[in-house]
């Protein structure tokens, strides 16, 4: 698919979304640069978008949509999405983005996917505390600071990123599923009082001693080097 014809199916898409009052849209598969002029006529109405790898399903959680577009991902400019006050789930996995400034006072974001992103700085979402769900696998984020008052979050992931500091996470005690695998940590104690804690992943990190987990009783699942469950 041409430039051209992408641009002519999202504007196709949103039209009809318009028209028929849809909550909801997907334009990951469409590879866009950046979104029609059209797209502004939705704020009012869209509440769950994906522009990355995610085909959006309405029925599903945001977490269960489906990782289904491998093709690599151009869009970057997300100054179009600051009219878009009552989004609730959005989808930027493996598109261009760097800078996440747009997206502050999104305050409804409740889920939002930046994997695969060049994502490191993540200070604009320490307003958005109603996020309930946060995946950050494969960014160069290397600083949580920005994330320990949003304490609504039950569902982090942070795979394969450069984290050494877990203290910012020792707020979030709504936290049931966490994913530190490949990250740089060494110490696991700021999590000893995320009792809530049901699936905690830290493969292929630096960790020696688990003994500050004993208090998780919660845990249904704990991987703690590759191959090994406990």
């Amino acid at each position: 698919m041409t430039s051209e014809e992408a641009k002519k199916e999202a504007t196709q898409r949103i039209r009809k979304a318009k028209s028929s009052g849809q909550w909801w849209l997907g334009l990951g598969d469409l590879t866009l640069t950046t979104l029609p002029k059209s797209f502004l006529s939705l704020a009012p109405q869209l509440r769950f978008l994906s522009l990355g790898r995610r085909k959006v399903d309405p029925n599903k959680k945001f977490w269960e949509w489906e990782l289904e577009f491998e093709k690599e991902q151009f869009f970057h400019d997300l100054r179009q999405l600051v009219q878009f006050r009552k989004l609730t789930s959005l989808d930027l996995s493996g598109t261009q983005v760097t800078k996440l400034d747009c997206l502050e006072n999104i305050t409804s974001l409740a889920c939002l996917d930046l994997s695969g992103t060049q994502i490191k700085d993540l200070s604009p979402l320490s307003s958005l505390t109603n996020l309930t769900c946060l995946l950050l696998d494969y960014t160069n984020v290397s600083d949580l600071a920005s994330l320990s008052n949003l304490t609504k979050i039950n569902l982090l992931s942070i795979d394969g990123t450069l984290i050494t500091d877990i203290n910012p996470l020792s707020n979030l005690t709504y936290l049931t599923y966490l994913d530190l695998a490949g990250s740089q940590i060494k110490d696991v104690s700021p999590l000893s009082d995320l009792t809530s804690l049901e699936y905690l992943d830290l493969a292929a990190s630096q960790i020696k001693d688990l003994t500050p987990l004993t208090r998780l009783t919660n845990l249904t699942y704990l991987r703690a080097c590759p191959g090994r469950l406990f």
